[in-house]
């Protein structure tokens, strides 16, 4: 009897028991619900951070990037201003070069231009009407005067040499060509003309006549007006030779 008491005793208490948790489920669910609900705001709370300093990266790579491009595209205007300065500056000194070397009256251009040496001034009459006469005297056709100066001369005795400049290259090298019938002229037999030189081809030949006087044997050769040195003949030794440094 007294085992089958025991017996009645455990079986009640083991019904107890399992009352006992089946009360328990819900407030364990409970608590498991919390749990998870409490494990959801913590990882929506972490995304969030994990967001804003994403967010917060992208800003400064941005502005980093952007500042870069910033000063690069600095650089690049400052280089670029750099250049169209030069440029300017290459063309400022193109155009004053140009203007150096543009002769500001006709008689300054030695490819148009000539000088005759003993011509005389005439009472009453211009420089230019002397030269006219010249000019008709060597003969030589369709020729243009453009304009006539007369130098200083380096002499007490004589007069300066005139310089004459013609329309073209091509009037000049006509009335070189027929100097040579000058001497047929009683007028004008004592004139010497020879073609006008720039600065550079008058220093050549006063260095070659410079070399001719210091040479032995130097008197027997002369420079021509092209620059060639030759021997002298007796046509040619008497020949008048103006001073180099008139142009």
């Amino acid at each position: 009897m007294a085992d089958g008491s025991n017996k009645e005793v455990e079986i009640d208490t083991s019904i107890g028991d399992l009352k006992s948790r089946e009360e328990d489920i819900p407030g364990r669910l409970n608590e498991m619900y919390e749990l998870l609900v409490h494990v959801k705001r913590g990882q929506d709370t972490l995304r969030n951070v994990f967001d804003d300093k994403i967010d917060s990266l992208r800003r400064d790579i941005i502005s980093t990037i952007d500042d870069k491009i910033k000063a690069v595209k600095v650089d690049i205007d400052l280089s670029f201003c750099d250049i169209d300065d030069r440029i300017k500056t290459l063309e400022n000194n193109m155009k004053t070069l140009a203007n150096s070397t543009q002769p500001s009256s006709l008689t300054d251009d030695t490819n148009i231009t000539i000088l005759a040496y003993n011509l005389n001034q005439v009472q009453g009459q211009t420089d230019l009407i002397q030269a006219q006469k010249l000019v008709e005297a060597l003969g030589a056709d369709n020729i243009e005067i453009g304009e006539v100066v007369r130098l200083k001369s380096r002499h007490p005795n004589k007069p300066g040499p005139i310089k004459i400049a013609f329309g073209s290259l091509e009037q000049k090298i006509s009335v070189l060509r027929k100097k040579m019938t000058i001497v047929n002229h009683d007028q004008f037999k004592d004139v010497y003309i020879r073609s006008s030189k720039t600065h550079t081809e008058r220093v050549i030949e006063l260095n070659a006549k410079t070399i001719l006087k210091e040479i032995p044997n130097g008197h027997e050769f002369r420079v021509r007006g092209n620059g060639r040195i030759i021997k002298k003949t007796n046509e040619n030794s008497d020949t008048f030779h103006p001073p180099i440094s008139q142009a």
